[in-house]
């Protein structure tokens, strides 16, 4: 993984950079081998029948490829980024996106459940000041502890406390807790983040079963 170099303003510092998502990156490097083989073999198959036909066919699909190519190894070998002020998210081809901390009102993973796919992870995710929210790809964590089935879920309160502390030690957990404390530090005591914790707060969508807060809270979610 490639260590983020985001543009920064005067006074603003990268204080913590993420793991990108290198399957992603693998995906990018297996798509541009493709269309260099799809290149060769239109050189190579026009030469052939002395025509331009091959390439003409294989063009738009090298076209489409290789932008394709260039974001998933972007995406796959750089990280998000924490600064003193934002956190920055690389964009799939070039530039980057900013979140300014000042607007964070809620850090913390969900418990996504997706009965069509069977799909169960922990998403972190961000929510902010104007309503919207953010699913951020730092280490989604699949059915720890004693959600290892979809129907199980802690029963007592050493359970429900172990569970928290599985998840706060995963890479997602941990992301969530340094973004949470930078927060803290940019919008002081009762800041929007301290006041509302929509992590707990924020109604679920429809595959969302579970919350886990970095302020030491988790549970069901109404």
């Amino acid at each position: 993984m490639r260590t983020a170099s985001p543009p920064l303003p005067p006074g603003d510092a990268v204080v913590q950079t993420f793991p990108a998502k290198s399957q992603l990156a693998v995906g990018g490097w297996a798509t541009a081998g493709t269309v260099v083989v799809a290149i060769l073999g239109a050189v190579a198959g026009g030469l052939y029948v002395h025509s331009a036909l091959p390439a003409a066919v294989v063009t738009p699909i090298v076209l489409l490829l290789v932008p394709l190519a260039v974001g998933c190894i972007r995406l796959g070998t750089t990280g998000p980024a924490l600064t003193t002020t934002r956190l920055l998210l690389p964009n799939f081809l070039r530039g980057w996106q900013t979140i300014g901390l000042a607007d964070v009102c809620g850090v913390g993973l969900r418990y996504y459940l997706s009965p069509q796919t069977s799909t169960a992870e922990w998403r972190l995710l961000l929510w902010l000041d104007d309503g919207s929210r953010r699913f951020l790809q730092i280490g989604a964590v699949r059915r720890l502890g004693t959600w290892s089935t979809p129907f199980s879920a802690p029963k007592t309160e050493e359970q429900w406390r172990h569970e928290w502390d599985l998840l706060a030690d995963s890479r997602a957990g941990r992301a969530a807790r340094q973004i949470a404390d930078r927060v803290r530090l940019v919008q002081g005591e009762g800041g929007i983040y301290e006041r509302r914790h929509r992590e707990v707060s924020a109604a679920a969508t429809r595959s969302e079963t579970d919350y886990w807060s970095p302020d030491g809270r988790l549970g069901r979610l109404p």
